[in-house]
């Protein structure tokens, strides 16, 4: 399969287009937000991930993953509460 077939699958299209709108979401967010504010958001990344993998691709949530996902979103929520 060449190069271009591979660009022009619809998995291929909506993931560009996606991080297009992530970049267009990230920029708008540093523009009205402090960096050190914006930026622990950036691991809700974590979170999303794993549940859209479960949800498409029907990989399993297992305790070590939610634990660790759910650790990931607690220190989110402790680095936006102490940024000033």
């Amino acid at each position: 399969m060449n190069l271009i077939q591979l660009l022009l699958k619809p998995w291929v299209i909506s993931a560009f287009v996606a991080a297009f709108g992530a970049s267009l979401c990230w920029m708008a967010a540093i523009n009205k937000l402090p960096i050190s504010r914006a930026y622990p958001y950036m691991a809700i990344n974590f979170l999303l991930v794993a549940l859209l993998a479960t949800f498409f691709f029907n990989e399993q949530l297992d305790g070590y993953k939610i634990t660790g996902t759910a650790l990931i979103m607690i220190g989110v929520v402790v680095l936006s509460r102490s940024v000033v």
